[in-house]
This record gives C-alpha cells, structure tokens and sequence, in this order.
C-alpha cells in the first residue's frame, strides 16, 4: 500500500546513517526497497494516465507523485544513476497532462488535469517543495529551487490563511468561493468540504503535514559546496558556519519575492578563502552582482579571500508578463510571483463538533463567499507595478506587499453546471461588457481569486 509507493522516503534516513556508519547491509537495505517498491521509472516509461479518472489509485495520487519526482534521486546516491533525467521526465509529463499556473500539478485527490477549477492538495505541494530542493543539491540544477520557489512562494500561502489558524485541503487557480460544494462536488475523489478553510477540512492529513514546508524551505536558503557555500533559496536568511578554522557569517537582507535586491553581508572573524555562491533564478529577466551581469538559471560564485565585514549587492529586472494557459487562458507572472484578480469575501463561522470534540473559533471551519466582481477578462498587456510595506504577516490578502494594475474586461463567465460556488471552466461569452482598472495581489495573498482569464480586444 503506502509503504510500496513511497519507498523511496527510507533512503533519506538510510544515507544519514551511512555517512556516521558505513556498514554494508545498509546498501543491502536500499537495494531491497528498491526491488519492493513501485518503479515510477517502469511507471512512466509506458505512462498511462494523460488523462483523469474519478478514480482513486495508489499510482495517480497527488501526494505519492509529488514525493516521487525524487525517487530515482534518491536511489542514484547509491547507484551511481543519473540524479534527474527520470525526474525532469516526469516533472515535464505531469506539467503537460495536469499542471497547474503555479507550476505544481493538480490531484483533488488523484490527477486531475489542467483545468483552472480543478484543485491540488496542500500535501502535494509541501511533499514537492520537499522533492524540489532535494532534486536542486542532488543534481546541482538550479531549475529545481526555481519550482520550488515558485510553490512556496504561491500555493503554499494560498492554502493557508495569512495567520495560518485555517487551511484548504484542495486550492484552486480560479476560486471564487470556499463553501460546501453541491453533489457530485467537482473533485475527483476529495468530499464537497475540501476547498472549505477549517482546522481539517475533508481530512486531517495536511493539518499534520503543511507545517514541514517552511521550515525544510528555509533549511535550503544556504547550503554546503565543495569550496564554500551556495545561497540557494532566496529568502531573509542569516548563516553561521566554522570554514576552514574561521567562524564566518553570511546574511541575507532582502525583500525578495517582492522586491528585486539581494543584500548579502560575510562577516568573517579572519582572513578566509571559500566561494560564496549565488543562485540567479531563471525568472530573471537581467541581474547583476555588484553591477556585473550575471547569468539566470546558473550560480554565481565569489571566490575570494573574505575578511572583516563585506557587502554584496545583487539586483533583479523581472518581466511582467502574460504566460499561455489551457483552453485560451492566460496567468500574470512577474518574477516568481503570480498575480490574480482578488475577490472580496463574505464569511460565515461554522461551529460544530466532530466526534465529541467541538470545533469553536479559532479552530473552526469557514464558508467564504465572493463579495465582489469576478468576471473577467484581460483587456490589454500593459501593467503598472506599485509596491507597499510587508507586514507580519507577509501574505495577507489585507495587505498585500505589492499589487499589479490591468485593464479588465467584464464578461459573463458564468457558473459550472450544477454547481453554486465554482465557476464555469471557460467563459461562456466574452464579449467585453464594460473596462475598468483593477488591481491584482500576488496568488499567495488571496483566497478568492481569479487567475487564468482569456484575452479581449477593446
């Protein structure tokens, strides 16, 4: 069952222990999961679930994929195998036939397809964020922190409220409402509560899970090279390390996502010589260490003779920009940000108990419904950027730390058939009704939103 299919989650622990205990019968250990687990390798190489199925199997659960993306990395530590011709494979077979705008792909419960209605399970995306950054000092390519920036900072906020009392078992790219759903709900094998915001909607699973994504994400903000370090998930971030018999010290000051400057301070102690490398995600348009062009999607490495305190400054140029969706739709990107059109809610607490244990504020569930505008369609491709103060909380839709101003067309979207909170897939006509200036707030600082939108002419 379970075991089978995620077999693959042993070897982390099997290779902890043999770098402290290099005994034989721990390569017999791997080689045995490896003969008694699930092949994703066999799996893929005759692949047959492009499309979705209303059906609930061990091979197309989201959360089992997800973990997987890693499996043959894992098993090459021991193997000697390519680190990540298997998971580009898979990665780039899942992104065609079911993935999301956010560069994660849909399972609510099982795959899903491409469709901006259907949902993703918060597990799915801490579980790949997890495989993402083990894939990134794996194999050394930076695509994979690009992925898993793009995850952490879009659809983990955006299944968890900003204070993270609440959280959504399945998200969705276009949501207009979080509230029961009618019979059959839209999910492929999740329940009608599922998108609900609550303290275990549908179930409990991702309540115990989530709270791994931000601690094993910031674990990845610096890690360990041959010759030094490499500053790999861009994040505020301070590293203290022993290099060679000096005690060294890198921080990293920035407001990245939102903001496009690195600052780095390396303190050391005495004179020392190691490389400070610096990862360019590819969503650069231009960057430049200390006004030195730097190339995106490779590291940028310093190696130098460190000593007293020395600043590095990098800087950022991003794109904002329309990307091609499913069906003729279209999602804003700017940078690893994605942006939508925010809904305005309409709440309501739902107290009960469950199984003798009551559920009263603040571990309650909620029904949240639109309160405002939502049919809509790009109007133009001219966008006009404004930034605002982080707050505590940086991915609160209240606040949000920057927002991007289009032109919008309104249409009549219209609601999926038999359904009262979901909308239709595509539009049923879009023939502008009306324009009008809108401000859209980064995916991860809303609820309800609006993301994938066809194009109008005015």
């Amino acid at each position: 069952d379970w075991g089978k299919y995620r077999w693959f989650e042993g070897i982390i622990a099997i290779l902890w222990l043999y770098q402290r205990r290099q005994e034989s019968w721990l390569d017999e250990l791997v080689a045995l999961l490896g003969r008694q687990g699930r092949s994703y390798k066999e799996l893929f190489a005759d692949w047959k679930d492009q499309l979705p199925k209303r059906e609930w199997t061990f091979h197309t659960h989201v959360v089992n994929l997800a973990m997987a993306l890693k499996s043959e990395a894992m098993f090459s530590c021991v193997t000697g195998d390519d680190p990540g011709e298997f998971a580009e494979k898979m990665y780039s077979q899942l992104m065609e036939h079911h993935g999301m705008a956010i560069g994660h792909f849909t399972g609510d419960e099982c795959l899903s397809g491409t469709d901006a209605i259907q949902g993703t399970e918060l597990c799915g995306v801490v579980e790949a964020m997890y495989s993402h950054e083990l894939l990134a000092r794996i194999t050394g390519d930076t695509v994979w922190m690009d992925r898993a920036e793009l995850l952490a900072y879009n659809g983990l906020p955006a299944t968890t409220s900003a204070d993270m009392w609440t959280h959504q078992y399945d998200q969705m790219t276009n949501q207009i409402a979080c509230a029961k759903l009618n019979k059959p709900p839209i999910f492929g094998t999740n329940g009608p509560n599922a998108n609900r915001f609550g303290l275990e909607p549908n179930y409990g699973c991702c309540t115990a899970n989530f709270n791994q994504g931000w601690p094993k994400f910031a674990l990845n903000t610096f890690v360990k090279a041959d010759a030094g370090v490499i500053s790999m998930a861009l994040a505020p971030s301070v590293l203290t390390a022993e290099i060679g018999d000096a005690e060294v010290k890198v921080a990293l000051a920035t407001d990245y996502p939102f903001g496009e400057t690195l600052n780095y301070t390396v303190e050391c102690e005495k004179e020392t010589e190691f490389s400070l490398g610096i990862r360019i995600p590819a969503f650069a348009k231009k960057a430049f260490v200390d006004g030195i062009p730097a190339e995106s999607g490779k590291i940028f490495t310093l190696k130098r003779v460190w000593n007293g305190k020395t600043t590095v400054t990098v800087t950022f140029e991003f794109e904002t920009k329309l990307n091609a969706r499913p069906k003729e739709l279209f999602a804003l990107q700017r940078g690893p940000l994605f942006y939508s059109v925010p809904i305005a809610e309409r709440r309501e607490m739902d107290e009960y108990v469950s199984e003798g244990v009551e559920r009263k504020f603040p571990y309650c569930d909620y029904n949240i419904y639109p309160a405002s505008e939502w049919q809509y369609a790009f109007a133009g491709e001219e966008f006009t950027v404004e930034k605002g103060e982080i707050s505590d909380m940086p991915f609160d839709e209240n606040k949000p730390p920057m927002t991007v101003e289009a032109e919008l067309a309104v249409i009549n979207w219209g609601l999926l058939e038999g359904q009262d909170y979901v909308c239709a897939v595509t539009p049923a006509d879009t023939t502008p009704i009306s324009f009008k200036k809108v401000r859209l707030q980064p995916y991860g600082c809303t609820n309800l939103r609006m993301t994938e939108l066809p194009k109008v002419k005015k």
